[in-house]
């Protein structure tokens, strides 16, 4: 199915990884944007293990509705997203890098860090969506994920996503533009 000149709409569109999103569609000059947000003044407070699990139970019942309905569902999946912020509001990913910055951690942890740019996360979400071959799960990293179980080691990669197209930046430009958006808005100060 061709996307051009189709209406969009970008659940969340003033949250972190949506406000990019709506930015790239926009960009692209052929798609219509509307979008859907929430009032800040009323949103509760964001908790990373509640966070988790509800775009987890989100995607389980997707792909279970989708089961019963033959509903084509695509989802991605990003690890740590990082990058620059639009908007002067902090978000629990960039929260996460501050917090080193800021000195809030005495110390940072010797290990591998799987990251995902929020600009190629939002890139990800458009390319899945202009390919009709794209579907099921789609993890989106700039490097494998590696998680150690008691049982096995498992590495999950981003491979699907890059067979369709998918490219990263480098994890040095996606922390030097973080930190100078964070200064654009007088984050670091």
């Amino acid at each position: 199915m061709e996307a051009a000149g189709k209406s969009v709409c970008v659940t969340g569109a003033g949250g972190f990884i949506a406000s990019w999103l709506v930015k790239l569609l926009l960009s692209r000059g052929h798609y219509a944007v509307r979008g859907t947000v929430r009032n800040p003044a009323k949103a509760p407070p964001l908790r990373s293990d509640w966070y988790y699990l509800s775009k987890t139970m989100a995607e389980c019942e997707a792909f279970a509705y989708a089961a019963k309905t033959g509903l084509d569902v695509v989802t991605i999946c990003p690890s740590l997203v990082l990058g620059p912020i639009m908007q002067p509001t902090v978000n629990s990913s960039s929260k996460i890098l501050l917090n080193y910055f800021k000195g809030d951690r005495e110390t940072v942890e010797n290990k591998l860090r799987n990251l995902a740019d929020v600009r190629d996360v939002a890139g990800a979400l458009l390319l899945t969506f202009e390919k009709p071959e794209a579907s099921g799960r789609y993890l989106c990293s700039s490097h494998p994920i590696k998680i150690f179980t008691e049982v096995e080691n498992i590495i999950y990669s981003s491979d699907k996503l890059q067979k369709l197209g998918w490219t990263f930046r480098p994890a040095e430009e996606t922390l030097r533009d973080s930190v100078e958006s964070y200064q654009s808005f007088g984050i670091l100060n």
